[in-house]
């Protein structure tokens, strides 16, 4: 993916890893995309649509307002590790 560059996929959260991170199957990738995708990935948010930046959130905050529901990503990057960096919209 290109530096400065943000991807837009979509799909279903499937599991919450901890109150900032979670899996998701992959349903739709934008038509603009520089990175390339898994069937399913680990996303690290960034930013969660519709919260406070400094909002604390528990995993079971994170379960009620995201698992088994439909998100957009705004890819910024990967990080070391391979999960991606997004910003989130709940759909």
């Amino acid at each position: 993916m290109k530096k400065g560059m943000e991807d837009l996929i979509k799909g279903t959260v499937i599991n919450i890893v901890d109150e900032n991170m979670f899996d998701m199957k992959v349903t739709h990738v934008g038509h603009t995309v520089h990175g390339n995708y898994k069937p399913s990935e680990r996303v690290h948010i960034s930013a969660l649509e519709g919260e406070s930046l400094l909002a604390k959130r528990s995993i079971s905050d994170l379960e009620k307002m995201i698992k088994g529901k439909e998100v957009r990503c705004h890819v910024l990057t990967r990080d070391l590790f391979g999960r991606l960096v997004a910003k989130v919209q709940v759909l």
